[in-house]
């Protein structure tokens, strides 16, 4: 996978108008680039669409909080759980301008493997297919603007070839937050086809997968549960961006330098802590009944942890913690805060 392009203030807490939810559906049918519709629509930035989204608002009575913006794919944009100073997602800088990829951060799901990204939207392998990755997701008409569950479904336009929708259930339990994502028969019942001159779809459910992406804010210090190999892909040798200091066999903590570079290691586990000088996250993927056995990923593994940089020191360095599921299965994956513990005692508390 190419490297993808994490930390806002405390955000205030906003409430969606009545409408809101309604407003999302309404925006599958205008045009895909908002303001690109007009020559003299003025030029619009990666915070301005965010400030203009209709956004569902979770709230647990402990205190914590989520913000998920369903007109920008479905996407959790904030986390902001009792106990941490600020929203624990990282998102893209406010004044960056749009590009091919607009990158709004938070944790959104994508559909994988990326090989069958050109077959899927008609072009290159990157950036993602726009359906599932910034187009409106309809949102459950009965969730009230204020609540603790969400249900949204990817929009599918007739254009794209991929078979499958995406469903994405957002929940917040006390201080945890609970994403649930799979892949659905496509709601217009049609088949898709690829590409003319490009790779073929696969044949059967197994060869695709659900991914959860989620960028975080920049940490130091990381933590995994897996006893079993690693490897790091990216620039840098032996300076890679990503060190690892420890290790017990089941846990292994990598110290994280920003520097200039990016880098990824994967590995088969299913759990990534980041630690920040208040406490830690921690990312867990839930095992489900229905989890396929034996080999899934002999290129890469079920879990990821990147490294980002792009440019400005602050507003672009961000952790990404990637999950993945083989198949047409339900991949849930769980965000937690621990307030003032590091990354390695965050995960033993698991």
């Amino acid at each position: 996978m190419k490297s993808l392009p994490t930390s806002p203030s405390r955000p205030a807490r906003r409430t969606a108008a009545p409408a809101a939810l309604a407003l999302v559906a309404a925006f599958g049918a205008g045009c895909a680039d908002f303001g690109a519709c007009s020559p003299s629509a003025p030029a619009q930035t990666l915070g301005s669409m965010r400030k203009s989204a209709p956004r569902v608002s979770l709230s647990s009575p402990g205190g914590s909080s989520a913000s998920v913006a369903p007109s920008l794919g479905g996407r959790v944009l904030s986390f902001l759980p009792a106990g941490a100073p600020e929203n624990l997602f990282w998102n893209g800088p406010e004044d960056s301008r749009l590009g091919a990829w607009r990158n709004h951060g938070g944790e959104k799901t994508w559909i994988g493997p990326q090989g069958l990204w050109p077959s899927v939207n008609g072009g290159p392998s990157w950036p993602p297919p726009l359906f599932f990755d910034r187009d409106p997701f309809s949102a459950d008409p009965a969730a009230p603007a204020e609540a603790r569950t969400v249900t949204m479904r990817s929009e599918q336009p007739g254009a794209f070839a991929c078979p499958f929708s995406v469903e994405r259930r957002v929940s917040l339990d006390g201080a945890t937050l609970a994403v649930e994502a799979r892949l659905l028969p496509r709601a217009d019942g049609k088949k898709a086809k690829a590409r003319r001159g490009l790779k073929a779809l696969p044949k059967t459910d197994e060869d695709w997968h659900v991914w959860s992406v989620a960028q975080v804010r920049y940490g130091r210090r990381a933590a995994i549960r897996s006893g079993a190999p690693w490897r790091f892909d990216g620039p840098g040798g032996d300076g890679s961006p990503i060190r690892q200091i420890s290790s017990d066999g089941t846990f292994r903590v990598f110290e994280i330098d920003g520097g200039e570079t990016k880098g990824k290691i994967f590995f088969d586990g299913d759990a990534i802590a980041v630690e920040y000088p208040e406490g830690s996250l921690v990312a867990r993927r839930v095992p489900g009944e229905d989890d396929l056995p034996g080999p899934r990923f002999p290129l890469h593994a079920p879990a990821q942890l990147f490294s980002g940089y792009d440019g400005d020191p602050v507003s672009q360095r961000y952790l990404e913690l990637e999950f993945t599921a083989v198949g047409l299965r339900t991949l849930r994956v769980e965000f937690s805060y621990f307030p003032g513990l590091g990354c390695l005692d965050a995960l033993r508390r698991l």
